[in-house]
């Protein structure tokens, strides 16, 4: 069994903060799961006979919400409270350089060249 250190856990959640658009797509998976798993255990309720098959696929659709419903939680979770955790903890997010801000700063740095 890992031991998990506070370190390592809020870099997992700053990490997982800044990162949007996976939270987005975990987000939408899981809302889609989850619709599939309601749609059939409607489809078992209004289309399907009293029957062990009604009763096996309603199970399946309900395990399929269950499945769904946790990973759009997630999703969400990660989309909004795990970045009001990391904006709370003052950290910056890492963002990629552009070619015109290096240019930029070296220029600040060397004044005295041309180019």
């Amino acid at each position: 069994m890992m031991a998990f250190d506070r370190k390592t856990i809020l870099n997992w959640i700053n990490r997982q903060g800044d990162n949007q658009q996976q939270n987005v797509w975990i987000f939408t998976c899981g809302a889609v799961v989850f619709f599939i798993g309601m749609g059939l255990i409607l489809f078992a309720d209004n289309s399907l006979s009293p029957s062990l098959a009604q009763e096996l696929i309603a199970l399946l659709g309900l395990l399929l919400s269950i499945v769904g419903g946790c990973t759009a939680a997630f999703g969400y979770i990660s989309l909004s409270v795990l970045r009001f955790f990391r904006l709370a903890t003052n950290e910056q997010p890492k963002q990629a350089k552009s070619p015109q801000s290096n240019s930029a700063s070296e220029q600040e740095a060397n004044p005295t060249d041309p180019s």
